[in-house]
């Protein structure tokens, strides 16, 4: 069978998204499909590259920003047997594909819906407000809509059409290679503290000043943050915690290569993600860090409240609430050491008995009836 995987950013730009579908693809490949990712080009990239068992085309769009962008040429890349698997959101090229399945032109269509759209500035409030529009014919047109978490898409925006068409609805949690991602030989100090994550204006939602602003409340105490990740506002975040007075604990490695984000999260005491709004549905992140062994801490947002047992693998704050995050962090940082390494091993287990790339490749096999 004939695959297009359609997705707004594929790597080597790291993300949720991108990994998503950069690990989905390899799947479908290695199921004998012949798999085809159709991305937005951008800087430096070739027209086509071939990964190990699939063929990426970037290609050239209309419009192009954050998660969206109108590709040229969709019709070329699609015939009517194809099945499409649509990772969202793609603003923009959603849309189109919602189109050719309203008028028959994609026939077979799976959607991956990984988050909704979140965003402050006029372009992409006007892009949601279109996005909307079209995710009836969308949701609707659809044979399977596998997502991350079902308690996520049972609220908000979906919540209406999960009430009418429950069953297109799958669960498929994410999976890691527990084998790569894999703890360290000896336990790192607890009160070294990592975040990972875009800094960008397409990732504002992650959390990052909150977290700096919090950790600005506990300068008593010792700790040190690694911050990984690299965009457009990464100088601001920078300037921030010169502001906050604590520049002097806080190291910005930018974007690192994938084996340099593992040595990270081995290195990590404890992993926080302090995302403030649906923004964040998952948090793959959470699941490589304790992959390696390193507990969480994390918003206790819909899709993440789920993903471990809080006060076993971690701890969940209230979301957007600098309070409860710096309480939360007092506390880790009072942590008495078996309890911590208590954390640790039920932080690794817990990624072996549900998070595994195996255990994702069976159920998205499944949940496709591939």
């Amino acid at each position: 069978m004939r695959v297009i995987v359609l997705s707004c950013v594929f790597p080597p730009y790291r993300g949720g998204i991108g990994t998503a579908a950069q690990l989905s693809a390899g799947i479908l490949a290695q199921a004998g499909h012949e798999v085809t990712v159709l991305t937005p080009k951008i800087a430096g990239e070739r027209g086509v590259a071939k990964e190990q068992m699939f063929e990426v085309k970037y290609l050239s769009s209309w419009l192009r920003w954050g998660k969206g962008a109108w590709l040229r040429g969709l019709t070329r890349h699609i015939k009517g047997d194809d099945l499409v698997y649509l990772h969202y959101p793609f603003l923009g090229t959603a849309e189109a594909v919602a189109a050719l399945v309203k008028f028959g032109r994609v026939k077979r269509l799976a959607i991956h819906y990984h988050m909704e759209i979140e965003g402050k500035d006029l372009l992409l409030r006007s892009a949601k407000l279109a996005s909307d529009l079209f995710l009836p014919w969308l949701i609707g047109g659809a044979q399977r809509v596998i997502c991350s978490s079902l308690d996520y898409v049972s609220e908000g925006n979906l919540a209406p059409f999960y009430q009418r068409w429950k069953g297109k609805f799958k669960e498929v949690a994410f999976g890691v290679d527990i084998n790569k991602f894999s703890p360290p030989l000896h336990h790192p100090p607890a009160n070294k503290l990592l975040f990972v994550g875009a800094l960008d204006h397409a990732h504002y939602f992650k959390g990052l000043e909150l977290l700096l602003e919090a950790l600005s409340k506990i300068k008593r105490l010792a700790w040190s943050l690694d911050v990984v990740g690299g965009g457009e506002l990464l100088s601001y975040y920078q300037a921030r915690a010169v502001d906050l007075g604590v520049a002097n604990r806080v190291k910005f490695w930018g974007r690192v290569s994938e084996a340099e984000l593992i040595k990270r999260y081995r290195e990590a005491g404890v992993l926080i993600l302090p995302s403030f709004n649906r923004g964040e549905a998952f948090g793959l992140v959470l699941i490589e860090a304790m992959a390696c062994g390193t507990p969480v801490i994390a918003s206790a947002l819909p899709g993440v409240r789920t993903l471990f047992d809080g006060g076993q693998e971690g701890f969940y704050v209230k979301p957007g609430n600098k309070e409860s995050l710096r309480d939360v962090l007092e506390q880790w940082l009072k942590l008495p050491p078996p309890q911590y390494l208590a954390m640790r091993r039920r932080a690794r287990r817990l990624a072996q008995e549900k998070y595994s790339l195996s255990i994702f490749q069976k159920n998205l096999l499944t949940a496709l009836s591939l």
